[in-house]
């Protein structure tokens, strides 16, 4: 985000995040790094003279609103930490010249509710940066204001089914002389966003099915409150020439649903909302019968199977590390309760990333010379540093 005027130019960037971007945009969660910097290039003599330091706050919040009125109900600020990037005591600025100011900041190993924007709740994390003149506690102390909202995920985990889960809906169409069966198969409920959903649909040759659709919901529970979203939808015909008329002939087909790649994960660990999903598969059937004949569109009727579903942002298999907290069993440093709660772990600046035990650096002249790798009983490696007589 930027800031750029006859007076000033003012702008934050953020270095790409290893591993974890949505619609190329950096996805951090517990414990990442935010490494970045800030630009500031003054063009007017005034604002020179006018400023007198340069500071940049990483902060994040959640607030729940009236679905109604669009009225606020309930905030919590999480955290809020601050850092001064630079001081006219220390170095003047010299005008129409562009300064760069890195930054790194590390998120603790806490459970935050995910960033996301709906009518009843939102939850963001910013970093903002602020030009002031003195004295700094009056109103108009801000010279200029840059922001830029950084997406937060969660560690939310999934697994797979050891055997399919399935369901069965039997003898239920509208026309009692005509028995079927429609069941449903899957080996998972847990998806991450971007996966694709797939189901197993068997229909006996008698179903009178003539389409099926198949709808992902969002349902969010907040302050009381319900909303309903539709995330993803799926309508596929059905074929009556694969239907065969003997009773013993089935007709089996693949459902597929892709989960759109910016979905919101699933989350009850806060005390503010919950986020969850369901998947609702509706077999449609025409009406028949009198009411059918004397109708020029029959209406359509639904059999329906319905099934939780859960969206994580780790795939099968990865675990989230024992350590994490759930922000909620804390108290931050906003809360003038008298509660006992523990603190809230506070985001910290840092002033590089350090990297034990790495591999010494490359250098195009000189080859690294090993000792002999040596195996002991227990099948660990030995290795020593790079000769420095080795050349060539």
């Amino acid at each position: 985000m930027s800031l750029e005027t006859d007076q000033i130019r003012l702008s934050i960037q953020l270095q790409p995040e290893l591993g974890w971007t949505i619609k190329e945009e950096n996805v951090y969660g517990p414990g990442s790094v935010i490494q970045g910097q800030v630009n500031l290039e003054i063009l007017d003599p005034s604002l020179i003279d006018k400023a007198d330091r340069l500071r940049l706050i990483f902060h994040g919040s959640e607030r729940t609103r009236n679905k109604a009125t669009k009225q606020g109900i309930r905030r919590r600020q999480f955290f809020g930490a601050q850092r001064i990037l630079w001081e006219k005591k220390n170095s003047p600025l010299p005008m129409h010249t562009k300064h760069s100011y890195s930054f790194t900041l590390q998120l603790p190993m806490i459970q935050f509710p995910p960033t996301i924007n709906s009518d009843l709740y939102r939850c963001y994390f910013m970093t903002t940066v602020f030009l002031d003149q003195s004295p700094f506690t009056s109103d108009d102390s801000n010279l200029a204001m840059v922001d830029l909202e950084l997406t937060y995920m969660p560690f939310i985990e999934t697994c797979l089914f050891k055997t399919p889960l399935t369901k069965t809906i039997t003898n239920k169409s509208s026309d009692s002389h005509r028995p079927y069966n429609a069941s449903l198969s899957t080996s998972a409920l847990d998806y991450v966003p971007g996966d694709t959903i797939s189901m197993g649909l068997t229909l006996s040759s008698q179903s009178p099915f003539m389409a099926v659709q198949m709808d992902l919901y969002q349902v969010l529970l907040c302050s009381e409150q319900s909303s309903q979203h539709l995330i993803s939808s799926l309508q596929q015909p059905l074929s009556t020439t694969s239907l065969s008329t003997s009773p013993s002939a089935i007709t089996q087909m693949n459902l597929v649903l892709t989960i759109p790649i910016d979905t919101t994960p699933s989350f009850s660990f806060s005390d503010m909302v919950s986020v969850s999903y369901k998947l609702v598969i509706r077999l449609k059937e025409k009406k028949s019968g009198i009411t059918g004949l004397l109708s020029p569109s029959p209406p359509t009727i639904y059999n329906s199977f319905e099934l939780p579903i859960r969206i994580g942002t780790l795939g099968y298999g990865i675990r989230a590390s024992s350590s994490m907290e759930i922000y909620s069993i804390f108290k931050t440093a906003f809360d003038a309760s008298s509660d006992q709660r523990p603190p809230l772990p506070l985001p910290a600046f840092i002033k590089n990333i350090e990297y034990e035990e790495s591999l010494p650096l490359y250098q195009s002249h000189r080859l690294p010379t090993y000792n002999d790798t040596l195996y002991n009983d227990s099948y660990s490696i030995s290795i020593s540093a790079p000769s420095p007589t080795s050349s060539f």
